[in-house]
């Protein structure tokens, strides 16, 4: 009976110590630019996406051995065009209901692409290769699809960057984004409470230096941001939080700038066909003559 108190001791003992460890103790884990991205394919798109509407495949190659595919949904009459750049983790299928909405609530034809490595398109995701590519799809459309009507942009999360290096160096007619980041070293550590589990607690995440020091992080690019501008963001972001995102809509150029919080929402769950988010985006567009 002694000896077998003596182990539930030891036993106990040794639960305790881990604990103590645990609480005690964390890592720091430096995060690479090859890291930052979460590419999600797919086999084939499903038939609901290729439903009774009309809808195009496209796909060309901004640079030899690399395939960017991605899908036009086109609306009958009209000239106007919306690029989307989805967040990280998704892709053309998962992001489609929004692109259907878009081209039916507001007739605008929308065009998506997959980055590199996401859907069925070839190469590997990098900040400097996603922006290249926003530019180049950017002038792919114009070249092939756009017939003199406005173009506008429109991105979430991890299209941030992309976005911008296409308002500041081509002609749009306007800009919507949602869930923006400042800087790559910003968005890493905020990355860590972002984390689903009791790892938040002891994984502590920090931007290489390569994503620390990347130049003209958005922060800056969107000072030369002149077009009109609707920043959308939950206030219980909780991958980017909010003031970071306030920060970020602050630096904006435009002098046409609506910031619309959107009360309760976290960084993956907003609505854009519904309450406060509907009605500031159909404003932004009516505005523009959509």
């Amino acid at each position: 009976m002694e000896r077998g108190t003596k182990m539930k001791h030891k036993i106990i003992a040794a639960i305790m110590l881990i604990i103590h460890a645990l609480l005690f103790s964390s890592c720091t884990i430096t995060l690479h630019e090859s890291n930052f991205f979460f590419p999600k394919t797919y086999e084939k798109i499903p038939d609901y996406v290729s439903g009774n509407f009309s809808m195009e495949n496209i796909n060309f190659s901004p640079e030899k051995s690399v395939d960017l595919s991605g899908v036009i949904l086109r609306s009958k009459g009209s000239k106007d065009f919306i690029l989307y750049f989805y967040g990280n983790g998704s892709n053309i299928v998962n992001s489609f209901p929004r692109l259907k909405f878009l081209n039916e609530h507001y007739r605008l034809n929308v065009v998506c692409f997959d980055y590199r490595s996401y859907g069925y398109s070839t190469g590997t995701a990098g900040f400097k290769n996603i922006m290249s590519d926003g530019l180049a799809i950017y002038d792919h459309v114009l070249k092939n699809y756009a017939g003199g009507g406005k173009i506008f942009i429109y991105t979430q999360s991890v299209g941030t960057p992309v976005g911008l290096e296409i308002a500041c160096n081509r002609e749009t007619a306007g800009i919507i984004m949602e869930a923006g980041f400042t800087r790559g070293a910003d968005a890493v550590a905020h990355m860590t409470d972002g984390q689903q589990g009791i790892e938040k607690f002891f994984v502590h995440l920090k931007a290489d230096d390569y994503l620390a020091n990347y130049p003209d992080p958005p922060v800056e690019k969107i000072k030369r941001v002149k077009v009109p501008l609707l920043y959308v963001l939950g206030t219980e972001d909780e991958v980017f939080p909010f003031a970071m995102g306030k920060e970020l809509f602050d630096a904006a150029g435009s002098k046409d700038k609506t910031f619309c919080p959107i009360y309760g929402k976290r960084h993956s769950n907003l609505d854009i066909t519904e309450g406060k988010y509907l009605e500031e985006t159909e404003k932004f567009f009516k505005a523009r003559g959509i």
